[in-house]
């Protein structure tokens, strides 16, 4: 099967919101400039052929995962995060995504690792 037949976006939207978020939030780091557009194309085309190479299922659920390396990869590399503060801000949320209540948006709350960032 080649790369082009398979881990594409799906036809109809995703079903699940964070699928998409990780492409706005990309979308919105490109229109900032903080990466190129060339440069999410080579990241998210690399995460790709990596997930065909392990023969990961053709899912959403690859498809977004590979956006999301792709992603943290790029703020890494051309947004100074370093993989302290992503694992910290990783942390951070699911602490607050534990604690949320069904059906209540997750927010982050304004906690000593989110005033220490700025």
């Amino acid at each position: 099967m080649s790369l082009d037949a398979t881990l594409s976006p799906p036809p109809n939207g995703f079903s699940e919101i964070w699928h998409a978020q990780v492409l706005a939030m990309a979308d919105e780091l490109i229109n900032a400039r903080i990466f190129g557009a060339e440069d999410w194309a080579q990241s998210l085309g690399a995460a790709l052929q990596a997930a065909e190479a392990r023969e990961d299922p053709d899912t959403e659920d690859t498809y977004f995962n590979c956006a999301l390396t792709a992603l943290e990869g790029l703020c890494r590399d051309k947004g100074g995060l370093s993989p302290d503060a992503l694992s910290m801000r990783k942390s951070a949320w699911e602490r607050a995504y534990s604690t949320t209540a069904h059906g209540e948006p997750v927010v982050l709350p304004n906690d000593e690792f989110t005033q220490t960032e700025r």
